[in-house]
Order: C-alpha cells, then sequence, then structure tokens
C-alpha cells in the first residue's frame, strides 16, 4: 500500500470506488499460485504502483492490454492493478469487458474493476449482459464463500437479481469489503425491520432487505435502460408498485443527494423522477436534500419531482435554491467557462457539464405549487438578453413554464429564435405586464399548510441569526414566498428580542409586498432601537403609495428624534403620491446639516413632488464614476417611479455603449402619469 496514498486504504465513503486492503495481497495470492509457471515475486503491483506513480497512465490502454486473454495472466494482473491504484475516470464499459474478461482467472480484482466501471459512467445493455454471464460462468467454478459473495455482489450490481445472489452475499459475516461496497450503493441508505440501517443490523436483516427490494430493483434497472421503451416500462412499473418502491427510491435519491458517483447518477435521478409521482410527503426531505447534489440532473430532476409531488413544504427549498446566487453550482449554468474563483469543476470537464436547466425547473416547480413570483423570477433572471448568456434550452424551458402556469402573461410573444431587438422587445412587455399583475396575484399555495409551516419557520429563524450571507439567501427567498411567508415572519417577529432580528424581519415583510404587514411595521415603527424604527420606515416604503395609513405614519416618523429613522422615513415617503402636506413635511423635516444620504432621498421625494426641475440633480448622481453611488442613485429613482431594475444598467460606467439608460424623456412620462393618477 503506498504510504503517500491514505485515500485508497479502505472504502470508507459509499460514494467513491473504493481500493481495498487487500488491493496488495490478492496479487501476492494469485501470483504465488502462478509463480512456478511464472516466476514472479510476490511485490509486482507494488512495485509497478511506485514505478508509474509519477508517469502518464494510459488507462484505456491497461483495460485493453487486462481484458487479452492471450496475454500472461502476470501482465494482465499488473495492467488491472495500475488501473485499480488510481483514481482516474476510466470507460465504463471497457472497464466491465476488462473485469468480465479477468473473472476466470482473478475474480476479486476482476470484481473491483467492474465497480469501478458501473461508478465511472452508463454501462451499456450489452456490456451488462457480458459481464453477468462472466460471472455466471466464474460462479459454476467458485467454492469459497467470500470467492462467491463477491461474484454475487458484482452480478448483482449488473442487474443479476435473483437466487442464489442474495443468500451469497451474506453467507460471509462479516462481508468482504468489495461486497459492502457494493451493498452500500445499492442498499446502504434503507433500514432493516428494527429501523436501524440494514448493513448494521446483521446478515438476516440485510438478505432480508435484498429480497423484499429485488422486485422494484429489476424495474430500476429497467427504467435505467437507454432503449425509450424499456425505460418507460420501468419508470411505469415503478410507479404502479405504489409505496412499495418507496424504501428503495429513497435509498437512491439520497445517494444522488449525498453525491453518487457518476454512474449511479442517472439512476437516482430516474428514482426522484419516480419519487414525484407516487405524491408522497416522506420523499419531500430527501427530495429537499437532492437539490444541494453536486449532479445538476439530479438537482433538476428533484425540482421537477417536488413540482410534482405538491407537498407545499417543497416550495421552501425551492426558493432557497433560487435564491442562493452565489453557490458552487449557478456559475455552471453559463455557456462559458467562468474560472476557478466560481466552480469547481475543472475546465477539462467543462464541456461534460449540463445544468442549465436546473433553475428553470424550481421555478417551474414553484409555479405548479401555487407561488405566482417565480414568473417575476424567469422573467428577469432568465428571459432579459442582456443579462443572459445561456443556451437556448434555458429561454425554451422558462417561456414553456410562464405558457403552462400564466396564462395572462401571454408568453407566447417571446420567439426564442428570434434576434436580439425582437427578444429585448418581448421581455420588455412580458416585464411590463409582470409588474401590473404582481400585486394583484393571490398565492394558490396553502400557507396554513403544516408541513409549509415548519419549513417557513426554519427559514424565518435565520433571519434572527447574525450571519450576512445567510441573511443575503434568506431574504430573496422570501421574497420569492411572497405572501405565503407573511404569518410566519409576523409570528418569528413577534418571540425576537434581539434589536438586530426585528430590524432583518422588518425588511423582509416589506419584501413580501403583503397589505397584512402593515400593521406589525406600524408597530414597530415605536420599537425602542432607533435601527429597528428606521427599517420598518423603510419597509413600509412598499405600501405607502396604496395606504393613507402609512403615508401618515411616515410624516410622523420624520420628526423621530434619531436621525436614521428620520431618513429612512423619508426614504419610505419617495413613491408617496403627489401632496401638499408631504411636500410641507419633507422642508420642515430638513436638518441644517443636511447629509448625503438625506440629500439623495429628498431630492426622489421632490422629483415626484414637485416635478422635473430636479432630475439634473437625479442624472448627475446615475452618471457618478463610483458605482456604489450610481447604484444608489438608480435605487432611489425606481423606487420613487416604481420601476423594475432591468431599465437602467447602473454597474456599467456611464461611457459603456450599447447598455439600457433611462431618460429625461423617460422620467417625464412617468412623471405625468403618476400626477394623472
Amino acid at each position: 500500500m503506498r504510504k503517500d496514498r491514505p485515500d485508497l486504504a479502505e472504502d470508507r465513503d459509499a460514494h467513491s470506488t473504493p481500493i481495498p486492503r487487500e488491493v496488495t495481497p490478492w496479487v501476492p495470492r494469485l501470483l504465488l499460485q502462478a509463480a512456478l509457471a511464472l516466476g514472479l515475486g510476490v511485490a509486482l503491483l507494488v512495485s509497478a504502483g511506485s514505478a508509474t506513480a509519477k508517469e502518464p497512465v494510459d488507462t484505456d490502454r491497461l483495460l485493453f492490454e487486462t481484458a487479452r486473454s492471450d496475454l500472461p495472466l502476470a501482465q494482465r494482473l499488473k495492467a488491472a492493478g495500475r488501473v485499480l491504484a488510481r483514481r482516474e475516470t476510466v470507460d465504463a464499459d471497457l472497464a466491465v469487458r476488462a473485469g468480465a474478461a479477468l473473472l476466470p482467472d482473478a475474480a476479486e480484482p476482476a470484481a473491483w474493476l467492474i465497480l469501478r466501471g458501473s461508478d465511472a459512467g452508463f454501462v451499456g445493455d450489452e456490456m451488462r449482459k457480458r459481464g453477468v454471464a462472466a460471472v455466471q460462468a466464474a460462479w459454476q467454478s467458485a467454492q469459497a464463500p467470500a470467492e462467491r459473495a463477491r461474484l454475487a455482489a458484482v452480478g448483482w450490481l449488473l442487474g443479476h437479481r435473483a437466487e442464489p445472489f442474495p443468500a451469497a452475499m451474506t453467507a460471509v459475516w462479516p462481508l468482504p469489503d468489495l461486497v459492502r461496497a457494493v451493498l452500500r450503493r445499492e442498499i446502504g441508505h434503507m433500514q432493516g425491520a428494527s429501523g436501524a440501517p440494514a448493513l448494521a443490523g446483521g446478515a438476516a436483516a440485510v438478505r432480508l432487505v435484498l429480497e423484499e427490494s429485488a422486485a422494484c430493483a429489476a424495474l430500476l434497472d429497467k427504467a435505467n435502460r437507454d432503449d425509450p421503451a424499456q425505460m418507460r416500462a420501468g419508470l411505469d412499473g415503478l410507479v404502479d408498485l405504489g409505496s412499495d418502491a418507496l424504501p428503495l427510491l429513497l435509498h437512491e435519491a439520497e445517494s444522488g443527494a449525498a453525491g453518487a458517483p457518476a454512474g449511479r447518477m442517472p439512476r437516482a435521478a430516474r428514482a426522484i423522477v419516480v419519487l414525484g409521482q407516487l405524491h408522497d410527503r416522506r420523499a419531500t426531505p430527501v427530495l429537499a436534500r437532492c437539490l444541494t447534489s453536486t449532479d445538476g440532473w439530479v438537482r433538476a430532476a428533484a425540482a421537477g419531482a417536488l413540482g410534482d409531488l405538491g407537498d407545499p413544504a417543497g416550495a421552501v427549498p425551492l426558493a432557497v435554491g433560487l435564491a442562493t446566487l452565489g453557490d458552487l453550482f449557478r456559475a455552471r449554468d453559463q455557456w462559458d467557462y467562468p474560472g476557478t474563483s466560481e466552480t469547481t469543476v475543472p475546465e477539462a470537464d467543462w464541456r461534460r457539464v449540463d445544468y442549465f436547466a436546473v433553475d428553470c425547473a424550481a421555478a417551474d416547480a414553484l409555479l405548479r405549487l401555487g407561488i405566482p413570483n417565480a414568473a417575476g423570477y424567469l422573467i428577469h433572471d432568465k428571459l432579459d438578453p442582456s443579462k443572459s448568456n445561456s443556451r437556448i434550452r434555458v429561454f425554451q424551458d422558462a417561456v414553456d413554464a410562464l405558457r403552462r402556469s400564466m396564462p395572462d402573461l401571454d408568453a407566447t410573444q417571446y420567439n426564442v429564435d428570434a434576434g436580439l431587438p425582437q427578444r429585448d422587445a418581448a421581455f420588455a412587455a412580458l416585464a411590463t405586464r409582470w409588474r401590473v399583475l404582481r400585486d394583484t396575484l393571490t398565492p394558490a399555495l396553502d400557507e396554513t399548510d403544516a408541513n409549509f409551516r415548519k419549513e417557513a419557520r426554519a427559514l424565518a429563524e435565520k433571519l434572527r441569526g447574525t450571519d450576512v450571507r445567510t441573511f443575503m439567501i434568506t431574504k430573496p427567498a422570501c421574497a420569492l414566498l411572497g405572501r405565503t411567508m407573511t404569518p410566519t415572519l409576523i409570528e418569528t417577529l413577534q418571540v425576537a428580542t434581539k434589536g438586530s432580528a426585528r430590524a432583518e424581519l422588518a425588511e423582509t415583510l416589506g419584501l413580501v409586498r403583503d397589505p397584512r404587514a402593515i400593521p406589525t411595521l406600524l408597530g414597530l415603527l415605536k420599537d425602542e432601537r432607533p435601527f429597528v424604527r428606521a427599517r420598518a420606515a423603510e419597509a413600509l416604503g412598499v405600501y405607502v403609495d396604496g395606504s393613507e395609513e402609512v403615508r401618515r405614519a411616515l410624516l410622523q416618523t420624520l420628526r423621530d428624534p434619531k436621525e436614521g429613522a428620520r431618513i429612512s422615513a423619508l426614504k419610505g415617503l419617495v413613491a408617496a403620491p403627489r401632496s401638499a402636506d408631504v411636500l410641507a413635511a419633507v422642508q420642515a423635516a430638513r436638518p441644517q446639516r443636511v447629509s448625503k444620504d438625506w440629500a439623495m432621498a429628498e431630492t426622489a421625494v421632490l422629483l415626484v413632488q414637485e416635478g422635473p426641475a430636479h432630475w439634473d440633480t437625479v442624472a448627475k448622481g446615475l452618471a457618478s464614476e463610483h458605482r456604489y453611488i450610481r447604484e444608489a442613485w438608480w435605487r432611489m429613482l425606481r423606487t420613487a417611479l416604481d420601476w423594475p431594475a432591468y431599465l437602467h444598467a447602473a454597474k456599467a460606467k456611464p461611457a459603456t455603449r450599447h447598455v439600457r439608460r433611462v431618460t429625461k424623456a423617460m422620467v417625464l412620462e412617468r412623471l405625468a402619469g403618476r400626477r394623472a393618477r
């Protein structure tokens, strides 16, 4: 055993191809049997492994060499050992072929090769049949229980689910390393009759689980075939099994969530699809964990399954996934390689990564669960041509989701194959239509559902912490869930003793845009902590245009003894309708020393209250050489005029060409509309 490769010691991880402790011993054992004929020493593989550790290894050549029965056994074993001693990806079919050819002469290393191949990728039907045939042939001559156990495990792995394999696998206890590695993949997350993990329950418990799951496993094998008709038959058969299929399907889904080997991921994805069709809420927590899998298709399948399943509790992890803007996965949704600072995927593997469907699948699932704000996410994050560098499939998935769940948006006008000007115009029309509908749509999701309330409480509780990164995910997730979060946020706020928690919850009550939050926010204007009063005042700005009570409360807060609360009240008033008392109160509250924040908010208020005479000041701020100043002015202006963020590219430098910019004409038109209202 190489001392500098501790990761090859034994199978400690159920989701990595193990190199057993007997990798070195099986070579001497087999070579000693052939030593008289071959004249080789016991240390053949040890020396080979050391000699080749730093040399480039052509694994395909080594596997071809292993499969050649005309070569000396020692040479074939050396080639197999070099493949097994390294963690490099191998060709799945080629590894199974090499293992099948080596089985008659050296069953144990051959079995490890087959396991490595099935882990590496999809094994075709023809190669699976060849592997099973080789196992059955070797079975006839095998006598030792341990050898039979290994052969049975490999046969089971390749889809041979009949007796005597289940009995043979459990005939030796403790389990040989290879058998344990296979069983971890096949039933590792399943429980025995006692409720304990089956693998910890002894031979009888393992055999019982194998026998009970054999029919389901056979159907899942069929669902994992490359023939579409076979795959469909397997999926339909699993659905017909109903709850009897649940334990094995949950095991496969758990494996996908935990990062199963690449060759097992298609199996996990198909199990996840069926879980959605079974409509059993016991699958919801597992599917939620699958949303963080390292495999994009498992994540996409889990998102779709949560939509199919219909459990309101699934909406929370879906929203959190979409709100996690800086995660390790979303960078992979792009067309170009973003670099090592943005993703853990090596550049050499980039062409094999297809994660672009995940976000659209999650938003589609939220729409089906009754969360209308997912439409806004799809429009602004996926259909805006100016900010997306995604594949055309992303646009099509987003449009399809909107067509199915939000017919009032008329997404049919967005042609994904059209040129950039046409798509830009269609996007603008969709965005405008969405803003008209946004506050009139009532979520269909049942916010009183016990499962949803449990997940919603856990999400709201995160706002009582101190981690800024958690806030950056939690608040957008609550905004996406919208009004369904209001009761939970209010309940959480009522028990929040820390001022910082009340401040974060107050801000989030503004993000959900629910009038039911107004009484709670008005109450927070009297909070003992000035910064809580300030957050509440700014949050109330969302509701000031439609509530006289909110307007009066913010005018009263302009006389707060603390400057921070007064500035926030002024920011809350930027969207207030034109009114003489608003203008008078703002002018009366103007301090002798005007801070930058006050001046900015005051200018935005005066732009609405008095008209375009204040536009030049706003335009100067939007053209600042400092990005943070440009963005601050744009946030204030779009709040004042109720504009979407996409209308103006505040991040781009003023001299940048071909980016969206608001103009004086646009402002005048908007102000005229507000005055007419």
